[in-house]
């Protein structure tokens, strides 16, 4: 070793698999480690593993059917109902639809729908309802010895749903009730509690007065087989 000059360099290759490394001795006798890139190697293997591609589960088939144009909701074909099938109105004997419009006008989309599915109608209670009602009702009838029931129900979401303006008249009803109880005079608490009738009533006129303009509903559908 001692002879080699400082100018030579000497390659030593060592080959394990297919990983390729170079030691080479320096002038100064020492030696230094000069990896062949395993980029090739590495590209190689991957290229090699085949890619897998998820496939899209087919689309449960419901055994009611719907309205041309609306979809389950939630959908038992979608990702979360099949991943917790526990999740109310995932299964596809009980699915659930929100349409515009009121109760009266949800039932005269989906009685034709179900007539020409040939289901046989022995209960509608919708049909006792004013026009415009928004309470619930219901039909059930019978399609191949199975039992059909569908319910008919207003839906409220947003700001004016029934629940959020509760919880907003409860603070307004709170919040009026201490100032009553700080004000000094009974004429001041007084103006204090008109003050607070007021505003929940503008706010129960105006939830009123949106739900009129917008309103929903929502189609529960069960099918339970002989």
């Amino acid at each position: 070793m001692s002879k080699i000059t400082a100018g030579l360099v000497a390659g030593v290759v060592l080959t394990c698999g297919a990983t390729l490394t170079v030691l080479a001795i320096s002038g100064n006798g020492s030696l230094t480690q000069n990896s062949a890139s395993n980029a090739r190697s590495v590209g190689a293997a991957r290229a090699a593993t085949p890619v897998v591609t998820a496939t899209k589960a087919p689309a449960l088939v419901l055994p009611v059917p719907a309205p041309k144009g609306l979809t389950a909701n939630p959908n038992p074909s979608s990702v979360v109902c099949r991943t917790q099938p526990a999740t109310p109105n995932c299964a596809v004997n009980s699915v659930r639809y929100v349409v515009k419009g009121t109760t009266q006008s949800a039932h005269s989309l989906w009685m034709p729908v179900l007539t020409e599915w040939g289901m046989t109608s022995d209960r509608d209670s919708c049909l006792d309802q004013p026009a415009q009602a928004d309470i619930l009702c219901i039909v059930q009838g019978v399609h191949a010895e199975a039992k059909v029931t569908v319910l008919f129900k207003a839906f409220y979401v947003g700001q004016y749903a029934p629940a959020t303006v509760k919880i907003q008249t409860d603070v307004i009803r709170a919040k009026a009730m201490t100032n009553y109880r700080r004000a000094k005079t009974t004429t001041a608490q007084a103006k204090i509690l008109q003050a607070a009738a007021a505003k929940i009533a503008a706010l129960e006129t105006k939830a009123d007065d949106w739900n009129a303009a917008h309103p929903s509903s929502t189609v529960n559908v069960l099918f339970v087989p002989e």
